[in-house]
């Protein structure tokens, strides 16, 4: 079971959201399902902000990590 943080972002007609143990999920609602992922390295803290083909994300160190969006796989 995946434990979700912060609130999630859009990219396209996709969203992206942090998880606790440090991964990036690309979730598509229409399929319902993850179609890309990105680890992190640590727990994310706070919702995602996209800025074109990177993703910043707030760690629960206090850390602001920039890694590429996930691309979706599917």
């Amino acid at each position: 079971r995946v434990q979700l943080r912060g609130k999630p972002s859009m990219l396209e007609s996709d969203l992206l959201i942090g998880t606790a143990t440090g991964d990036l999920l690309r979730i598509s609602p229409s399929a319902g399902k993850v179609v890309g992922k990105t680890t992190i390295g640590e727990p994310v803290y706070l919702a995602p902000m996209v800025e074109g083909n990177a993703a910043l994300v707030a760690g629960d160190e206090g850390t602001i990590i920039a890694v590429p969006v996930p691309p979706a796989t599917e």
